[in-house]
Formats: C-alpha cells, structure tokens, sequence
C-alpha cells in the first residue's frame, strides 16, 4: 500500500515495495564463532534459483532467491548452524 498527499492510496503499482522483486535478499548475522551450514539449508521455494554469498573475514552471510519474493508467497527456510569449527573461542576450564 502507498501512500500519497492527502491520505490517497495505491494498492499496487510500479513503485510498490511491498514484493521483493526482482531479487530477495535474507541477510543472516551471526558471531564469528558461528558459521552457516551451507549444505543444511532446505527451503520450499520453488519459483526459481537461491544463491548463498557468505563474506569473507565477516559473520554476514546472504541468501539470495533470484526469483524475488511475491506477496503472497509464505516460503520456509531451514538451516543449522556451526558452532566454532574454527576453533576460535578459547577454551578457559
């Protein structure tokens, strides 16, 4: 919904924001001792392709779905998380 001067709406039009279109980006942080399982991730989203960027020396990580989101898409994301495979916290018992 848009809204414009004097309280007139727009539902819909090219200016929407309301779907994430052409792309949807999910952008997950985490600390630095814990890691995305990129092979864990299962989704129902079938409208096309996803892509995970993970950032070098950062704790972002991106998950792409190149197809965008609609609005009434309700979609599920399943992942697991690594915690310190790196062994970076150090152990202090």
């Amino acid at each position: 919904m848009i809204f414009h001067n004097g309280n007139q709406t727009n539902f819909w039009g090219p200016q929407s924001v309301a779907e994430a279109w052409p792309e949807a980006r999910l952008r997950v942080l985490s600390p630095p001792y814990m890691v995305l399982n990129v092979s864990s991730i299962t989704t129902n989203y079938t409208a096309g392709q996803m892509n995970v960027t993970m950032m070098a020396n950062t704790t972002t990580n991106d998950i792409r779905l190149l197809w965008g989101v609609l609005f009434p898409d309700v979609i599920s994301l399943n992942f697991s998380m690594l915690v310190d495979p790196i062994q970076i916290q150090v152990d202090i018992f």
